[in-house]
């Protein structure tokens, strides 16, 4: 699972999208939202295959339930449960450990930008969790 900026954010749109329940989200309709809210904040838009490798992270990695479903000729996305978030999920406290751990081992490092990625990320679970 890369763990950057633009993925964080990919995955922020995707939450935000599938908990609209009056819209039906096609892999356009999703791509162009994503690709408009990452150009307004300056970062490089995506591809059809990275949407599709981003939906299938949601699923396998962070188990979202994520439907597809067929509208008229057109196949659709949506959480299966209509009160999931994936930024609500929460991790498990055994990962928030794990993160905590790898997060100590590089501060030793001169991987500051990659130490600072983690804090913040820590610190979003951390906010969500209280």
């Amino acid at each position: 699972m890369p763990l950057n900026k633009s993925f964080l954010r990919r995955m922020e749109v995707l939450d935000a999208c599938f908990r609209r329940k009056c819209k039906r989200w096609t892999i356009d309709s999703l791509l162009n939202s994503i690709n408009e809210r990452l150009a307004f904040m300056d970062i490089p838009g995506i591809s059809k295959r990275t949407l599709y490798a981003d939906i299938h992270s949601m699923r396998h990695e962070f188990n979202a339930p994520i439907e597809r479903y067929k509208y008229g000729n057109e196949i659709c996305y949506r959480y299966s449960q209509p009160n999931y978030s994936l930024l609500k999920a929460g991790l498990l406290e055994e990962d928030v450990q794990c993160l905590r751990s790898v997060t100590n081992l590089l501060r030793g490092t001169n991987e500051k930008e990659l130490v600072h990625q983690l804090e913040e990320i820590l610190e979003r679970f951390d906010f969500i969790k209280n």
